[in-house]
C-alpha cells in the first residue's frame, strides 16, 4: 500500500521470549489458513508489539524443535497484556482450545472470534459466556479491530481512526 507507515512490531518463535508483547495471536495453526498473517497486515499500522506462532515452514509435533515452540507460545501467552483468539473453519484446534480454557480464567484481556463455520463455534460460545459473559466475534477484521482497541486501551490512548478504517479495509480486501 502505497505510503504505509510500518509501525507494528511482529515477534516470532525465532525472536525468543525476550519481548514486551501487547497481543499474542492465538489460535489454530496446524490445518488453518494463515489467518496470523491477514491480522498482522491489518494492524500493521499499529504501534504495538504483536507475537506470531505461526512459523514460515512446518512443524513437527514431537521432539525438541516441538518443545521449544510450546514453550515459547507457553511464556508469551503468559507475557501478553492482550490476548487475541481466532477459530477458522475446517479444523478442531484442541490446543488452542486448552489455550483458551487456561486464558478464559485470567483477570486480562481476551478477545475470541469463531469463523461461523467453525465446528465447535457453539461451544467456544457457550463457554466463554459462562466463564466472562462474553460472546465470541465472527468475522477476522472485527476480532483484530477490537484486539487493536483493548492494547491502546491498556496504554491509555485511542485507536487512531485511520488505523481503524485501515483495519475493516484490508478485512474486505481478503474476502
Amino acid at each position: 500500500m502505497k505510503g504505509l507507515t510500518t509501525l507494528a512490531t511482529i515477534i516470532t518463535p525465532e525472536d525468543g521470549t525476550d519481548h514486551n508483547v501487547d497481543l499474542f495471536l492465538a489460535g489454530g495453526i496446524t490445518n488453518c489458513p494463515d489467518w496470523q498473517t491477514e491480522v498482522a497486515h491489518m494492524l500493521t499500522r499499529l504501534d504495538i508489539n504483536i507475537a506470531n506462532p505461526r512459523r514460515p515452514y512446518g512443524l513437527e509435533k514431537t521432539g525438541d524443535e516441538a518443545a521449544r515452540q510450546i514453550a515459547w507460545e507457553h511464556e508469551m501467552l503468559e507475557r501478553a497484556a492482550v490476548t487475541m483468539f481466532w477459530f477458522p473453519a475446517g479444523a478442531t484446534q484442541p490446543i488452542a482450545l486448552l489455550e483458551l480454557g487456561r486464558k478464559m480464567t485470567q483477570d486480562r484481556p481476551l478477545i475470541v472470534g469463531t469463523d461461523p463455520n467453525y465446528e465447535r463455534s457453539f461451544d467456544v460460545r457457550q463457554q466463554l459466556w459462562l466463564e466472562r459473559r462474553e460472546k465470541p466475534y465472527h468475522h477476522l477484521p472485527d476480532t483484530a479491530l477490537e484486539a487493536a482497541e483493548a492494547c491502546y486501551r491498556l496504554k491509555g490512548k485511542w485507536l487512531p481512526a485511520d488505523a481503524a478504517v485501515h483495519i475493516m479495509k484490508q478485512g474486505l480486501s481478503e474476502n
